[in-house]
């Protein structure tokens, strides 16, 4: 987030950069990574730096996936649980059904409200969404029904 509520802040790498992590990381999930990593590691050289880049700002109104998570009740429209009203909060997300990266379409039909563990799901297997019968296609042959549907 910016100062600008509508605003979001992207640090951008350089091609050549993201070829080193793509080849360094090539044959290791982000889990096994994270795990492989030693905890008690002291870090002496850790600092904040100031450097001039170019970055590229998303813009779209979140008023829209606001009011679609009060139009469902905070509840995921794919498993229908309302995971933080256990706890008292919040936690379900917004999802651009087709990346908002590629077409910045933010429209209402292309937003969906689910918990975050469908989130970490779409973003890691990208599934179809059949929109004639809602229901989610995923690589490996699993298909999820839209439970809860209000603007679909």
């Amino acid at each position: 987030m910016t100062e600008y509520p509508d605003t979001y802040l992207l640090e951008c790498i350089t091609d050549i950069e993201a070829l080193v992590a793509k080849n360094y990381f090539m044959n290791e999930s982000e889990e096994e990574y994270e795990a492989s990593i030693n905890y008690d590691v002291i870090d002496p050289f850790a600092s904040i730096q100031t450097v001039q880049q170019l970055t590229k700002i998303r813009k779209l109104n979140r008023a829209i996936g606001d009011n679609l998570k009060m139009l469902y009740d905070y509840k995921c429209q794919i498993c229908g649980d309302n995971f933080g009203g256990r706890y008292g909060t919040r936690i379900v997300e917004t999802h651009h059904i087709e990346s908002f990266v590629v077409n910045q379409n933010n429209d209402s039909s292309n937003q969906i409200i689910i918990c975050p563990n469908h989130h970490r799901v779409m973003h890691r297997t990208e599934p179809a969404l059949d929109r004639a019968r809602l229901l989610f296609n995923y690589s490996n042959g699993i298909q999820e029904k839209v439970v809860i549907n209000r603007h679909l």
